[in-house]
């Protein structure tokens, strides 16, 4: 199966452009013939939303997709939790004078060769 297959699934083996289904699917998009149309520049995305709402796969695979990437952002929220309370801990007890204090600390280590 081709990409074009995944996204055109109503014309597969067709090429001919006198077939019913090509008329009928660009009759109801924005290839309008009403006097008053203008040029959209969203007709790209248009386009292709209209794609995924008549595509059953294509739909399927980015509401999939949409999934996974929240629990991506929710597992990575959850792992830097704990260092996030120890870093709001840490500035709570020293202070942001005691973060540069730290921090000019280690950027001498550093220079010096001897940081670890």
């Amino acid at each position: 199966m081709k990409l074009d297959d995944l996204i055109n699934y109503n014309r597969r083996n067709s090429n001919n452009y006198n077939n019913r289904n090509y008329q009928n699917e660009y009759r109801s998009s924005s290839y309008s013939t009403n006097s008053d149309f203008r040029y959209d520049s969203n007709y790209k995305m248009r386009f292709i939303l209209e794609k995924i709402r008549n595509n059953k796969k294509l739909k399927l695979f980015v509401i999939t997709v949409a999934i996974v990437l929240v629990v991506i952002i929710i597992a990575i929220i959850l792992i830097f939790l704990p260092l996030l309370v120890k870093l709001f801990n840490y500035i709570s007890q020293n202070g942001i004078q005691g973060i540069l204090e730290f921090i000019t600390e280690f950027l001498n280590k550093l220079w010096q060769g001897s940081a670890t």
